[in-house]
């Protein structure tokens, strides 16, 4: 369900383009029965670009926000959760704790910089092996006291590890805090990005 609306999410994510992607849900109005609540900080809404700066170890990571997607991640979220219940007679309490998603482009963006200087069929070939990647996505549980306890460092939760990412290719990083009536669970979902290079720091 929640990896159906992160799909969502990047698709809306991928590209330069200011335009909002457009989600067409059949009877959307049903599921307004279902009570959620988005007690997400209202920063997680928002998108930002850590840095411009190339030589910033923030470069190239953004939070993408919630604008580029309609409806909203929680209305789908509600929408999914509807969907999921119904027919079992008893609508649950959802709450939302987090629903974040950053991008990660950095290696891409220094790729392109390198092939720029280097010019010529050296620099394509050094450009070509970073972003060339087939790893699959992942999911594994997350720590929500300790993703709040890095708020000051917020870009760092767009980092990934080497052995996730061994070829440095542009990814998706999202982290889902939830609970539909209780066990509250955290998931972070690592998963490549299609996005063209250079889409992070487009406005």
């Amino acid at each position: 369900m929640k990896r159906y609306i992160v799909v969502l999410w990047m698709l809306a994510c991928t590209g330069c383009a200011p335009m909002t992607t457009k989600v067409n849900l059949p009877d959307i109005a049903k599921s307004d029965s279902l009570p959620i609540s988005d007690m997400r900080p209202d920063s997680e809404k928002e998108k930002k670009i850590f840095s411009l700066l190339i030589s910033n170890d923030k470069y190239g990571i953004i939070r993408t926000g919630d604008a580029r997607l309609s409806p909203s991640p929680i209305r789908l979220l509600q929408y999914q959760a509807f969907d999921k219940f119904n027919a079992s007679g008893h609508l649950p309490k959802v709450g939302v704790y987090h629903f974040v998603v950053y991008q990660n482009t950095k290696a891409q963006l220094l790729a392109q910089t390198t092939g720029a200087v280097a010019g010529g069929l050296i620099g394509a070939l050094i450009a070509q092996s970073i972003t060339d990647h087939d790893v699959p996505a992942s999911t594994q549980l997350f720590d929500e006291k300790t993703f709040n306890a890095q708020s000051s460092d917020e870009y760092q939760n767009g980092l990934f590890a080497k052995s996730e990412n061994p070829k440095k290719g542009a990814v998706y990083i999202v982290f889902i805090d939830t609970d539909i009536e209780p066990p509250r669970v955290c998931r972070r979902l690592f998963d490549l990005s299609h996005a063209a290079s250079g889409s992070a720091l487009c406005g």
